[in-house]
């Protein structure tokens, strides 16, 4: 119904945008410089912003860049563990 009124092509904002699809702004692209720095020399990182802020999907399109057979990804949202788990 959105698309009809708006005349748009595809729903806007949708979950599954392609990464090249991405708007490159400078926040999200400092946050791709500094995600490709921590795989470069592994680490560990604490990604916080205001809800909607992008992060996850920024987040998923760094992930597609990842090879495969490197990199193991887990996703844990809104998770209530212990640090044993």
């Amino acid at each position: 119904m959105i698309e009809t009124f708006f005349n748009l092509r595809a729903t806007p904002f949708a979950k599954d945008i392609k990464p090249s699809d991405l708007l490159d702004t400078r926040p999200r692209t400092e946050l791709m410089a500094r995600l490709d720095h921590l795989r470069k020399h592994h680490g560990i990182f604490l990604l916080t912003g205001a809800p909607g802020s992008g992060k996850t999907t920024a987040l998923r399109g760094w992930v597609d860049t990842l090879p495969e057979t490197s990199h193991k990804v887990v996703y844990l949202p809104l998770t209530i563990i212990s640090p044993y788990d």
